[in-house]
């Protein structure tokens, strides 16, 4: 009986930790046991596509795709994008099978592993725009002689683009090739030199030279992705003109 006490008592300070019971009384603990683990799903969620639903798609520039998290896998109609990141690329087939009015069926796979039944949107697809860039309003064009400088000197020179424009190199010169150091300045697809502190000013009697180094714009930054672009990369535009005689 005392030997049985004992061994109770031992229990019962086991049984405060909440591990054992004690004598004939069931077990009783005080840590509760999950039945079956509780994972919380790590979801990728699609948030934006360039170009948005409804919007006209060219079919050479890509398709991009932007998740709140990184996807493991993303194809659209069945075929596989490029993931970076929480970014995908996807270019439509070539040649293009369809133009107009299209549904494209967006899926992919979860971070946690998950496939995710995906999202639809509709892009109307047109054949893609191949124009170079090239001047189609300007102060003064090539070969013009007996331009007067002072208009010019006081409120620039400038000229508009039938396309957007990457500005790589433009300057205003001598007939020697010296840089007058006017600046350029560019928006979308115009440019304007002007005078600025540090420029000479055009005078009377002179051969000018304008020399513009151009690549084309796209409005999507992942364009050459899906296409290749040297065909519009370093267009170079002389214009000579020569200043009137006082």
């Amino acid at each position: 009986m005392f030997a049985k006490l004992l061994v109770c008592a031992g229990l019962l300070a086991l049984a405060s930790f909440g591990l054992v019971g004690c004598g004939d009384e069931d077990s009783v603990s005080s840590i509760e046991t999950v039945p079956k683990e509780v994972v919380e799903r790590e979801v990728a969620t699609l948030v934006k596509t360039i170009p948005a639903n409804g919007e006209v798609a060219a079919e050479l520039l890509p398709l991009v795709l932007y998740f709140d998290k990184e996807p493991l896998a993303v194809t659209v109609n069945g075929t596989a994008a490029r993931v970076e990141g929480n970014r995908a690329i996807w270019c439509f087939p070539n040649p293009t099978q369809k133009l107009g009015d299209q549904l494209f069926h967006i899926k992919w796979t979860n971070p946690d592993g998950s496939l995710n039944v995906g999202a639809y949107i509709r892009l109307i697809l047109v054949i893609a725009d191949f124009d170079r860039p090239s001047i189609t309003a300007g102060s003064v064009f090539d070969g013009e002689a007996d331009v007067d400088p002072d208009p010019l000197n006081g409120g620039g020179i400038r000229y508009d683009f039938s396309i957007p424009v990457i500005d790589l190199k433009s300057k205003l010169l001598t007939e020697d090739g010296e840089d007058l150091g006017w600046e350029a300045v560019w928006a979308d697809r115009t440019v304007k030199f002007l005078l600025g502190a540090n420029g000479k000013l055009l005078e009377n009697g002179n051969l000018y030279l304008i020399q513009i180094e151009v690549s084309r714009r796209w409005n999507n930054e992942f364009a050459c992705d899906c296409m290749d672009c040297s065909y519009f990369e370093n267009i170079d535009m002389t214009i000579r003109f020569a200043t009137v005689e006082k």
